[in-house]
């Protein structure tokens, strides 16, 4: 007589509660943190048990991938703590070239680490990997992007003729200039930008704080706030400081 025909195994998958044929399903495999790491060791914790349907599994990992932009896909089942591997995520992404591009980006931006830095010049921070102090160029470095010049000692903007430290000290909108010469200029000599129109003054040998700009500002020379007004008092001749900082202290 005719044999029965062979049962197709079944699986319901846990996102979309379809019964759908187990083999058309891929399943989370025990120690999920190895994700990233050896697939191999993934492989020999053996799977959770939780299948998910193809359809389900890919739209799932677009949306941790591309909403959440991380590359551990946990197990959808709660409580679960296994995650699908390497292998099975990037085969789920075949047809979404975007999103297996974005996978791989965040899998080598998460393997950096603290190696990672990105440019801080202004409209690039593209990602850049931190060059080993070993490197005979260290701490300069040319971002491949903007071709821009780098101190990864610091993170900042090169900063020919000055150290970190003195760069560091620099006023925030002078940090971004790219006149070399200026910044070390300013650095040198403790120059500060006026509050109305950014020109550098520089502090009397006095150690007045109060300093006046070209333009008709006065301002603290201590923390760079503009003065509320520039008539005589009884306690300040320059006039009414916006702070509280002291009208003299030793130059530095």
């Amino acid at each position: 007589g005719k044999g029965k025909a062979k049962e197709v195994p079944m699986t319901c998958c846990p996102i979309c509660i379809e019964d759908v044929p187990t083999a058309e399903c891929v399943t989370p495999l025990n120690d999920g943190d190895a994700v990233g790491g050896s697939s191999s060791q993934m492989q020999l914790m053996g799977p959770c048990g939780h299948s998910v349907c193809q359809g389900c599994a890919t739209q799932y990992a677009l949306s941790i991938i591309k909403a959440d932009r991380k590359t551990r896909l946990p197990c959808p089942q709660p409580g679960c703590g296994a995650a699908f591997d390497d292998v099975t995520v990037a085969t789920l992404l075949e047809g979404e070239v975007d999103a297996l591009a974005l996978y791989r980006q965040l899998q080598a931006t998460a393997a950096l680490g603290a190696r990672l830095m990105y440019c801080p010049l202004p409209r690039c921070a593209h990602p850049l990997e931190m060059m080993s102090k070993e490197d005979p160029c260290y701490p300069m470095a040319i971002c491949p992007s903007c071709t821009g010049s780098i101190c990864v000692a610091c993170r900042s903007p090169w900063h020919e003729g000055l150290t970190c430290q003195q760069f560091g000290r620099l006023p925030q909108e002078l940090r971004g200039a790219e006149d070399a010469a200026v910044l070390k200029l300013a650095g040198e000599r403790g120059w500060r930008p006026c509050p109305r129109c950014r020109s550098l003054i520089e502090r009397n040998e006095d150690g007045c704080n109060f300093v006046a700009c070209r333009c008709g500002c006065g301002f603290c020379y201590n923390c760079g706030v503009e003065y509320r007004e520039l008539a005589e008092t009884a306690r300040n001749s320059h006039g009414t400081p916006g702070c509280d900082c002291a009208l003299f202290t030793a130059p530095s």
